[in-house]
């Protein structure tokens, strides 16, 4: 006798494509969802921080999710944007700012964890207003350097970070060798002091093209509570 094997039932093709495309319509309406709620998270962080900085504030949540995240007062990364931003009790303005915080836990208004960076960029007009002024009017930034002119010849300056007490860090200007002319201009190494905020850490300097680009870390906890 023999034997038939029972059919195995195949699913309809048309089921198939309805199930993909129900959970095709689930994902896009999770990332509708996620970006009305990044998009309404993003509104609250810049109405926050823009009476703190005085300048518009354009903020932007990522990371998988982030919108949805946000509402639980845990942001996998917040982007912040600024230009022209006022250095508090300082005549300086900062040309363009850049603030990225990752895994940002806030709870009532106050974030509570969070490990930050910056990228402040100052233009040719604000570097001078730092600097000393027997130094300001012959300062120049172009093709990746901070230049003196002599009249002469424009010698280009180093550009180092020295971290000081409290926090604090200041910029050396140190030319290359031993520069009579410049010696006695300025009178060789010439240093411009940064009045650093509580819970932020000036690591580096650099000329990007015609800016003059200071990066660092933060703690949000730490500026906030400043």
């Amino acid at each position: 006798m023999t034997i038939t094997q029972p059919q195995r039932r195949r699913r309809p093709v048309v089921t198939v494509a309805i199930a993909i495309a129900a959970v095709a319509l689930v994902v896009c309406a999770v990332v509708v969802v996620d970006a009305i709620a990044g998009a309404r998270a993003e509104d609250a962080v810049e109405a926050q921080v823009e009476p703190e900085v005085g300048v518009d504030v354009r903020a932007r949540i990522g990371g998988p999710f982030g919108g949805l995240r946000a509402i639980t007062g845990r942001i996998p990364v917040l982007e912040l944007t600024a230009a022209a931003v006022p250095v508090p009790d300082q005549d300086l303005v900062i040309t363009d700012l850049l603030v990225e915080v990752r895994d940002l836990v806030v709870e009532g208004d106050a974030p509570v964890a969070g490990e930050g960076t910056f990228r402040a960029a100052l233009d040719v007009t604000q570097v001078r207003a730092a600097a000393p002024p027997e130094l300001a009017d012959l300062i120049d930034l172009s093709d990746d350097a901070l230049v003196v002119d002599l009249g002469l010849a424009a010698v280009p300056l180093d550009v180092v970070v020295v971290p000081l007490a409290g926090g604090d860090a200041s910029l050396r200007l140190e030319p290359p060798g031993d520069i009579a002319l410049l010696d006695e201009v300025v009178g060789g190494v010439t240093e411009v002091p940064l009045e650093v905020p509580d819970g932020v850490v000036v690591a580096a300097a650099a000329v990007v093209g015609a800016r003059l680009v200071l990066t660092g870390t933060l703690d949000p906890v730490v500026v906030a509570a400043g």
